[in-house]
Parts: structure tokens; sequence; C-alpha cells
């Protein structure tokens, strides 16, 4: 399925805006990225964007979430075998 259908899962499009945000964020500083600009990275409207994210706020914290997950692997992959945490 491309990931840039209009009619993705919830969930999906969700993770679709997360990516979107994320690839925004290379070329512009966060607090210049609108929900206007976010939606033309995906090829909707901002009232598409918004049936699947109340405001940008939310937006934002599923981006964070995203951030967080990915950190959190890393690390807990880096630190695999290592037997005291101040040794990592």
């Amino acid at each position: 399925m491309n990931r840039r259908s209009k009619n993705l899962p919830a969930e999906e499009r969700r993770a679709v805006t997360v990516e979107a945000v994320v690839t925004l964020t290379a070329s512009k500083n966060p607090s210049e990225i609108t929900t206007a600009a976010i939606a033309r990275q995906m090829h909707l409207t901002q009232g598409a964007l918004f049936r699947h994210f109340p405001n940008k706020e939310a937006i934002w914290q599923a981006v964070m979430e995203w951030v967080a997950e990915r950190l959190l692997a890393r690390i807990d992959h880096a630190a695999q075998g290592i037997e005291s945490p101040l040794a990592a």
C-alpha cells in the first residue's frame, strides 16, 4: 500500500504524520513547522490532518514519543552485555 494513500487506517495515518514531521525537522526549525506545512508534506488538507490529531500539540506529543522510543531502543542495544549501568 502506498503510505501516502488518502485512505489509511488511523494508526498508520498517525505514523505517516509523525514521519512527515520528522522529515520536515531536517530542513526547518521545529518552531517554524505549521500544520499547513505538515499537511502539504503529506499531500493532505489540514482538515484531514486534524481528523487524527486534535491539535498541533498532540502531533508534537506523538513525535516526541516516536523519538523517545527510538532513543531508548538504541540505549538498550548499546547497553547489552554491560553489567553496570555506570559502565555504559
